[in-house]
Formats: C-alpha cells, structure tokens, sequence
C-alpha cells in the first residue's frame, strides 16, 4: 500500500495527464479487455496508474463535444481505460443558457440524469406506441432514459447549468435523431420528410450545430437572441 501510495504521489508531482488529457492507446484497451483475471487488469492499470485510473471532465480534450450550445464529454472505455469490461459509463454536460442537447439516442446504454444546477426540461420517447415522457428538473433532481430511447435536454434557464449522466455501457454509442438526413440516400431523405430532394443540400446546411443554443423563446427570454 505504501509504495502504491508513493508510486501516485511521484506521478502527481511529474506532472501525470489524467484520462481524457490525450488519446488512449488501442493496444492497452485490447489488452484490458483480454485480461483473464482481474489481477493482470489491475497490474496493467498500474502500468500508468494516473492516466488509466482518473478522468479529468473539465480538462479533457478526447471524447468532447462542442457546440454553441454547450460542452458534452463523455468518460467510456475509449477514453478511459478503468471503464474496461465495467458496464458503466458518465458524461459531464456544460449547457450554456438556453442550450440544447437535441434528441439523440444511445443504442447500448440507459442513463440516468441529475441536474447539478438550473433547470432542465427533459423527455424521452420509445416507440411509436408510447407517449413521450417530458419532465422539468431543478438542481438535485433525477430522470431516467430507457435503452435505445430518444431523448433530449434543454436548459431552460438564462445562466449556465450542467447535468451529469450515468450509463448502463461503457460503450453506449450515441447519433442524433436527425443524423440520418446527412447519411441515407437523398431520395430516401427527401421521401421520408416529404422535402424536395433538390433542396436537402441547404436543408442540411441550415442544421443546428450539437449542443446548440436556437429555441427562440428561451433566447428572447434572456434577452440572447441573435
């Protein structure tokens, strides 16, 4: 114990980067995943105890996403080799004022939610012949999003808020609702939202960016609109 201490200390003191600092390395996730005992996972753990053991949110540059509407980083087993075989996964959400994460889906993975300050409005749906569940969340409260489900959340307020959202995968995946416009046929596209085929070029253009910051009253509201 007291030379693993010693060990975390002169990593700290040598300037160590934490996990999301910089990219991981395939080759180590490939041999945590083949590990056959969880003692040879923790001896490769400790080969760099820092970086594969801590995850830095607020400094991290691998697994982030950026929009106007906010910053989304994402801790999973590619970018943070302890999340390895764990079944769990976390993202940290900055959402600026009236910030949007738009209707995505993670295909592997429910999440649980909590509002760590702000207000929140949150739905989810998850087929057809359900009705969407849309609920409003102040600091402190929590909401699920079944596996698969779409789902969105949007600060409703005029001042940065940040939620934090537990996952059921290490490896959750995650597309947008709208991802599909950009990625099947033209035709198909055009045929399935009833829009000009010659005009999905600039439709797709004029998407928002993810997160992003267009629900016009909520900019009105706080006196943001552009």
């Amino acid at each position: 114990m007291i030379v693993f201490i010693g060990i975390l200390i002169l990593a700290f003191f040598n300037g160590a980067s934490c996990a999301g600092e910089r990219p991981v390395d395939e080759a180590v996730l490939r041999t945590l995943e083949g590990s056959p005992t969880a003692a040879i996972f923790e001896r490769e753990l400790a080969k760099d105890i820092i970086f594969n053991t801590v995850f830095h949110f607020l400094t991290a540059v691998v697994g982030v996403t950026i929009g106007s509407g906010g910053r989304l980083v994402s801790a999973t087993a590619a970018t943070f080799p302890a999340l390895v075989k764990t079944g769990v996964s976390m993202n940290y959400a900055y959402v600026e004022p009236c910030g949007l994460v738009a209707p995505h889906i993670h295909p592997r993975a429910a999440s649980m939610i909590i509002a760590c300050n702000g207000t929140f409005l949150t739905g989810y749906w998850v087929e057809n012949s359900t009705a969407p569940v849309i609920n409003t969340l102040q600091p402190g409260d929590a909401t699920v999003f079944p596996q698969g489900s779409v789902h969105f959340e949007f600060n409703m307020g005029c001042e940065p808020a940040v939620f934090i959202a537990a996952r059921s995968s290490e490896d959750p995946g995650s597309y947008t609702a709208t991802g599909f416009i950009s990625r099947f046929p033209p035709a198909i596209v055009a045929a399935t939202l009833g829009y000009p085929e010659g005009g999905l070029e600039s439709f797709i253009k004029g998407l928002p960016d993810f997160p992003s910051k267009n629900v016009k009253e909520c900019l009105l509201k706080c006196k943001k609109a552009t």
